[in-house]
């Protein structure tokens, strides 16, 4: 439940930074080097994710098990 508390905050938050770079421009430059961090974060972690999603795949090819996503249905 916390988590996902968290990330309404943070879609907020995102987008209320999204309104302020677009039509108030209030501290301009930070919010647009918060919005870089926020765009370099994202880029890193869904790359990380979807590894761990690949190696999730690898395991199970492994181990005999086959996988939902490929089998025909």
């Amino acid at each position: 439940m916390a988590r996902r508390i968290l990330a309404w905050v943070l879609l907020a938050g995102f987008v209320l930074l999204l309104v302020n770079v677009m039509f108030f421009r209030l501290y301009w430059q930070l919010s647009i080097a918060i919005y870089i961090i926020v765009m370099i974060g994202y880029v890193l972690y869904s790359s990380r994710a979807r590894r761990l999603e690949n190696l999730e795949r690898i395991r199970k090819m492994k181990d005999g098990g086959s996988d939902p996503e490929d089998s025909p249905q």
